[in-house]
């Protein structure tokens, strides 16, 4: 998985200071740059500028690193996240009111069964499933951040200074 630079910081300038991942900023060939890379870049970036709390935001980025959907137990986002389970609770539910994801609730209702076993008591839930869920205001400023990116990008490759 590539590598994604932070956020931005209050104190810079979004347009001018922001590179994208793996270096693809630094005069490569077109070819060489990957477009759903920059993407998922973008997008990542772009949720910095939501309305979310700091940890609902880190969440999000934890849920959207996995492809589609997911199911990584509440102990496990609070350790990536250094927090507690019940702040992950917390953020799962301000990203769920807002609408940003959709949390599905996993059973074992005891019809499955390994070769060999003839009776196996339901577990009742098991894990939750995470979908992201696709908001037009997120993907508006990402598409915003791609456009500011390509637009450096190609000012550094014709030479023009960084605020003409």
């Amino acid at each position: 998985m590539p590598s994604y630079p932070e956020s931005p910081r209050a104190d810079q300038s979004s347009a001018d200071e922001m590179s994208a991942p793996g270096g693809a900023d630094k005069d490569h060939s077109a070819a060489s740059i990957d477009p759903e890379g920059i993407w998922r870049w973008a997008v990542k970036e772009a949720i910095g500028y939501m309305d979310l709390t700091l940890g609902a935001r880190e969440t999000w980025r934890i849920l959207h690193g996995y492809t589609g959907k997911c199911y990584p137990t509440h102990w496990t986002i609070a350790e990536r996240l250094r927090r507690s389970a019940s702040a992950v609770c917390r953020y799962l539910r301000e990203l769920t009111d807002k609408g940003y994801i959709m949390i599905e609730a996993r059973y074992d209702d005891g019809t499955t069964r390994r070769p060999g076993q003839l009776h196996r008591k339901p577990r009742g839930q098991t894990s939750n499933l995470y979908t992201i869920l696709k908001q037009p205001d997120l993907t508006a400023r990402a598409q915003q951040i791609v456009q500011e990116w390509h637009a450096k990008r190609q000012r550094k490759q014709s030479g023009a200074p960084a605020g003409a």
